[in-house]
């Protein structure tokens, strides 16, 4: 997102400034079906991927590693790296 003062793109609460802002949805589930849904657009995936690293937890995680049967390597690259941003010990078990 970007600030009309700054007119730069906001640095997430991770340090990086994402290439969409996150959903504001905070349906794990809705989240986890749009970012598994390979007929969805790549920015509302992108968003959903970024919501759910923002809301963190065991089905968070569960739902980004679901995504990794995407067909989309830049998906898969981007849900990797939320996944090493959020630094959680959490074992997935999906």
């Amino acid at each position: 997102m970007i600030s009309m003062e700054s007119e730069q793109p906001d640095t997430s609460e991770f340090g990086s400034v994402d290439p969409a802002p996150p959903s504001e949805s905070v349906s794990i589930d809705s989240l986890r079906e749009t970012l598994c849904n390979e007929e969805e657009r790549m920015f509302l995936r992108m968003r959903a991927l970024f919501a759910l690293r923002n809301i963190g937890g065991i089905e968070a995680i569960n739902s980004l590693a679901a995504a990794f049967n995407s067909a989309s390597a830049l998906l898969k690259h981007e849900i990797a790296y939320v996944m090493g941003q959020m630094q959680d010990g959490m074992q997935c078990t999906t």
